[in-house]
């Protein structure tokens, strides 16, 4: 089968690329002219220039292609409102369009369980919010991945769709994302690692491995005009994931529980001095201790049961493999 993969350069595209190619399927990566294809290079698969910021360089990508996973967007948690339209929902409406006009059979879209947002807090893995929950995005990134879902399920034409909403993804060669931002944050002992938030709330995070695989049983006739949550068996508290962090580290966990509004207090600061320097970081935003008091729960058991979806990293497991690839590639 040939396969049209867009963000086959960044995190989660370049494993799913890997993974086709393994799998002997003739693989065409839609790259930027300033894109590193280093990797891509090294699997012998054929690039294309394109730009979701140009909906003209799309109309002729996907051509003599089968399938497209669409990966590509502008991903961030501190953009700006403009940029996630034009990229993630413009840029998407035009390939559809590109799609539709070139004969694609199918097209699997990734989004991301932030479209959902946070959830009441549950116990029981039956009770883990599926893909009916309610929209509670908590960042315009989230915002823009309903919007764009939107636009996904309301394209008209012959070409089926899939939906796939991967959690938190961590894993080898994630090295600018919250994942990775926070097992950098123990590992060196920053600011970030000497305290944790009292009452703190749950995350949901999942093997790239995992993914990539939620991403392969895609292709299948039951998952045609579906959405999935693909994700790990079970979420954690912040601080047992924290634990968990620290033991794989090799170090302690931190000791001192601050309530939510001193935490907002003391972080303020540095929000506005990162501000001023115009060099935002994720964590270091009064926006980021509330998302720690909040809960990210949910279900991958549709997955399981349409496309027989089994994840093979529990935390422990993945984080190892995560943390050794980091040490083996000097980055910790």
């Amino acid at each position: 089968m040939k396969i049209l993969v867009t963000g086959a350069t960044g995190f989660i595209g370049s494993h799913l690329v890997e993974k086709l190619v393994s799998d002997s399927h003739d693989v065409v990566c839609m790259v930027r002219k300033t894109s590193d294809i280093s990797l891509l290079g090294k699997l012998g698969v054929e690039t294309r220039i394109g730009d979701l910021g140009d909906p003209s360089s799309l109309k002729k990508i996907p051509k003599n292609v089968e399938l497209v996973y669409h990966l590509g967007s502008y991903y961030t948690f501190l953009g700006k409102k403009n940029l996630y339209v034009k990229f993630n929902e413009e840029g998407t409406k035009a390939l559809l369009e590109a799609c539709e006009s070139t004969g694609v059979s199918r097209f699997i879209y990734c989004s991301s369980t932030e479209a959902i947002g946070a959830v009441p807090f549950v116990n029981k893995k039956e009770e883990y919010s599926t893909e009916k929950a309610p929209y509670n995005p908590q960042y315009e990134y989230g915002r823009s991945k309903v919007r764009t879902e939107s636009i996904v399920m309301d394209h008209k034409g012959d070409m089926t769709w899939t939906i796939i909403r991967p959690t938190g993804v961590y894993g080898p060669r994630c090295v600018d994302d919250v994942s990775y931002w926070w097992i950098e944050a123990l590992a060196k002992n920053k600011v970030l690692a000497w305290f944790r938030v009292r009452n703190a709330g749950t995350v949901h995070f999942t093997h790239v491995a995992d993914v990539v695989q939620g991403f392969d049983l895609a292709r299948k006739e039951a998952a045609k005009n579906q959405i999935f949550n693909i994700c790990s068996d079970e979420c954690k508290s912040v601080d047992e994931a924290m634990k968990i962090i620290c033991k794989c580290l090799g170090r302690e966990p931190p000791r001192f529980a601050l309530p939510k509004m001193i935490l907002k207090g003391a972080i303020t600061p540095f929000q506005l001095l990162n501000w001023i320097r115009r060099k935002p970081k994720f964590f270091y935003r009064t926006a980021a201790v509330e998302s720690t008091v909040q809960h990210r729960i949910y279900s991958n058991q549709k997955a399981k049961d349409l496309l027989g979806f089994t994840p093979n990293y529990d935390w422990e497991t993945g984080l190892t493999d995560t943390i050794n690839w980091y040490k083996e590639n000097d980055i910790l």
